[in-house]
């Protein structure tokens, strides 16, 4: 499976919040949004490898879930190949 990005929503205001999960606990790396983004507030992050325990717990998918620092559940989901 291969992701260009996933966007995910916050209140405004709480990106210590995204850091405190984001990079503290799923170990993400931050970057800097473009100076053309960077007035809308929130942040970017890369680097995570996703923990694949639930990987078979929907038939016929491939998946990985987690939630994050808002609650918001985060599930990444793809056909099974045969």
């Amino acid at each position: 499976m291969r992701i260009h990005h996933v966007q995910i929503s916050m209140p405004a205001g709480q990106e210590d919040e995204a850091r405190r999960f984001y990079a503290d606990a799923l170990g993400l790396t931050e970057v800097q949004k473009p100076p053309s983004l960077a007035g809308r507030g929130g942040c970017w992050f890369r680097g995570f490898e996703p923990s694949w325990t639930e990987r078979d717990t929907f038939e016929g998918m491939v998946r990985f879930r987690c939630r994050d620092g808002f609650g918001n559940r985060i599930e990444v989901m793809t056909p099974a190949v045969a």
